[in-house]
C-alpha cells in the first residue's frame, strides 16, 4: 500500500476527505487554519479553535492568534502538536 493510499484509509476509506476546515502548517512559525467558527481559548500554551466537527487543540510554546476573521485564523509560534477532539 503506497503513502497516498494509507492516507486515505486513516482518512475515511474512500480517498476523499470530508472536513470543513482545513489546516496549513507554515515553516516552523504558526499554522493557518479554514473553517474557523469561534476561537474558544487562547494562552501561550495552547489555542483551541472551534470547528464545525468539534475542537482543533494547537499546543505549542509561545503560542498567540495572529489574525481571526470570519471563518480563518492565524496561530503564530513553535507548534508541537495539533488535534481534533
Amino acid at each position: 500500500m503506497g503513502f497516498y493510499e494509507s492516507i486515505c484509509k486513516i482518512i475515511n476509506g474512500t480517498g476523499v476527505a470530508t472536513s470543513s476546515h482545513r489546516i496549513t502548517l507554515i515553516s516552523n512559525c504558526g499554522a493557518y487554519i479554514e473553517g474557523a467558527l469561534k476561537i474558544l481559548d487562547v494562552n501561550s500554551k495552547e489555542v483551541v479553535i472551534a470547528v464545525k466537527e468539534g475542537k482543533i487543540v494547537v499546543s505549542g510554546k509561545n503560542l498567540s492568534l495572529g489574525s481571526y476573521s470570519e471563518k480563518d485564523a492565524t496561530v503564530l509560534g513553535e507548534i508541537l502538536k495539533i488535534e481534533k477532539r
